[in-house]
Order: C-alpha cells, then sequence, then structure tokens
C-alpha cells in the first residue's frame, strides 16, 4: 500500500488529471516533490488500484484521454460506456469543447484525402510519423 502522501500525488495528477502546479498548490509542496512522489510507484500501481476501484462507467476522462478518443467519437465509433464518458467530460471541460470544434472545423475545410492525394513522400513521412507517435 502507498504512503498517504505519494497516495495524494497519484491520485489528483494521475487519475484525476490535475496538472502539476495544481497538485502543488493544494498539496503546498514543490513540484521536484510532486514529481518525485509520482514516479516512486509510477504506473503500474495506477492502473492496478483505479481498474479494480472505480468501473468504467465511473471513471472521470482526462484531457489527454479525450484528445485520444476524438477520432472515434466523430466517426462514431466509441462503444456507449466510452461515449458517455467522453460526452461526460465534453459538458464540464472548459478547453475540450474548443478542441473538438477545431477538429470539426479542420475536417470541414480540409475534406477528405485519398491516398493517392498525396505525393509519395509526404506519405511515408507522415506514415513514419504516425508510427513513432505512441513511443513517446
Amino acid at each position: 500500500m502507498l504512503p498517504p502522501n505519494q497516495r495524494q500525488v497519484i491520485t489528483l495528477r494521475d487519475i484525476e488529471g490535475w496538472s502539476a502546479a495544481e497538485v502543488c498548490n493544494v498539496l503546498d509542496i514543490s513540484k521536484s516533490c510532486c514529481t518525485g512522489r509520482a514516479r516512486r510507484y509510477g504506473r503500474r500501481w495506477k492502473i492496478t488500484w483505479w481498474s479494480e476501484t472505480v468501473p468504467l462507467n465511473q471513471k472521470r476522462m482526462t484531457c489527454k484521454e479525450f484528445v485520444g478518443l476524438v477520432t472515434e467519437y466523430l466517426e462514431g465509433a466509441l462503444p456507449p460506456d466510452e461515449r458517455e464518458r467522453f460526452e461526460a467530460h465534453l459538458a464540464g471541460c472548459d478547453r475540450c469543447p474548443n478542441y473538438l470544434d477545431q477538429m470539426r472545423q479542420t475536417i470541414t475545410l480540409v475534406g477528405r484525402l485519398s491516398e493517392d492525394d498525396l505525393d509519395p513522400a509526404a506519405s511515408s513521412e507522415l506514415l513514419r510519423i504516425f508510427r513513432n507517435w505512441k513511443q513517446r
């Protein structure tokens, strides 16, 4: 079991989606202390605790998670429970509605590109970027 001070940092940063600055301010600790506490136990604890404790439909979505699901949302491909979480986040977030609107506008302005519309060099470069994107 995690010590309470580490549990607080991990819960606020990684589960609730707070920024490091917000966590530091609320807990009255330095940024390096906040980062150290969050790293000490890492991702394994968060995933285990969160998945065992909270049903999916009750988990608050983070902005980062929201951004990762925008395409599936716009294509109508999200499962019902994920769509519910997505729309709950959308209703309660100040920034993500703007991001979603920007994505919709981009799709409208650019339209649909086929692979044949791209220069082969540009196509190769885009594929390379997308393959490496998840590794960051």
